[in-house]
């Protein structure tokens, strides 16, 4: 079974309850998938059953819908593959680690320059000079770090955001073989109790992490994949929803139920990345300067000044 074929999936439900309320009510397997009224009833009769048969458990599809329809985790991947390549190119390679993953980043040399930037204007005198030091050479190694980890946090996100949805639909196509599978046992005189294990209670995480800024931490919040991480998960805390009803109205409320907590948990999760990015996004906006380098004095110069001691000034 697979996710693709969930609607089949939701309509064999529907067949079997119907089969299976139906034998219960007296009529005959003839063979597999093929059932008849007993003898004594009339076609007029049968034909009442099966319709109310059929009222009764067209919820076994309808509750199915809103699955039909999740994100498809492979659709993330460009946008992980891109913030991959951003945090490639703002790593300077002195430790620089993904928060989420816990694993090194590979540095991109060109950030180097800036050290080479700093030994050509050691000669540089004026207040251009002073305030370029200040503003973009002596930061640049903690900005540049900041937004490595605010990269890492979008791709932490995203990468979330994925797990959870692979979770949901592996958890939702688990839900539906799980019943077919006790409703195709019901009539037998003894079966094996049908659990399906809710993964996607676990599929995300939160941590905090540190910023490198000089100066008070601060922090950023991220989320992460728990597939994809090597600690700070939570163990244990997976769901599990039984399908062991003895009647076919039984098993289809038990996996109405199990759907709900599915909903539930994909609902809690989804907002524990929001809350993640929220708190993330309000520290940004209260640390702007952390992250983003002052406007250059020389922008704010004219062909008049930008010759003076207060523009370029001068090289000795």
């Amino acid at each position: 079974m697979s996710y693709e074929q969930l609607a089949q999936h939701a309509a064999r439900i529907q067949q079997l309850a119907i089969q299976e309320s139906l034998k219960q009510r007296g009529w005959i397997e003839v063979d597999d998938d093929q059932i008849k009224p007993p003898p004594d009833v009339t076609q007029q009769i049968a034909d009442g059953m099966v319709a109310s048969a059929e009222r009764q458990f067209s919820i076994a599809v309808a509750m199915f819908e809103p699955f039909l329809t999740m994100p498809d985790p492979s659709r993330f991947q460009p946008m992980i593959d891109y913030l991959g390549a951003a945090m490639n190119t703002l790593s300077s390679g002195e430790g620089t680690t993904d928060p989420v993953n816990h694993v090194k980043v590979t540095a991109n040399p060109g950030l180097d320059a800036m050290t080479t930037v700093s030994q050509k204007i050691e000669d540089w005198r004026g207040s251009a000079a002073v305030a370029f030091r200040q503003n973009f050479v002596e930061p640049f190694p903690a900005i540049t770090a900041n937004q490595f980890a605010l990269v890492a946090t979008l791709n932490g996100a995203i990468e979330a955001e994925q797990a959870l949805w692979a979770e949901c639909r592996k958890n939702v196509d688990d839900i539906a073989e799980k019943a077919i599978k006790a409703l195709e046992v019901m009539d037998e005189c003894s079966h094996d109790d049908e659990v399906c294990v809710l993964t996607v209670a676990s599929s995300v995480f939160a941590v905090a992490a540190a910023l490198a800024t000089g100066g008070a931490m601060i922090a950023l919040t991220v989320v992460g994949a728990a597939a994809q991480a090597q600690s700070g998960v939570p163990a244990g805390n997976d769901p599990e929803v039984q399908f062991d009803g003895q009647t076919p109205e039984a098993i289809v409320n038990q996996v109405h139920d199990a759907l709900n907590q599915l909903a539930t948990l994909t609902n809690s999760n989804e907002q524990v990345i929001a809350d993640a990015l929220t708190a993330s996004a309000e520290t940004l906006a209260a640390n702007k300067a952390r992250f983003v380098s002052r406007r250059p004095a020389l922008a704010d110069t004219t062909s008049a000044t930008v010759t003076t001691s207060d523009g370029l000034g001068e090289a000795v």
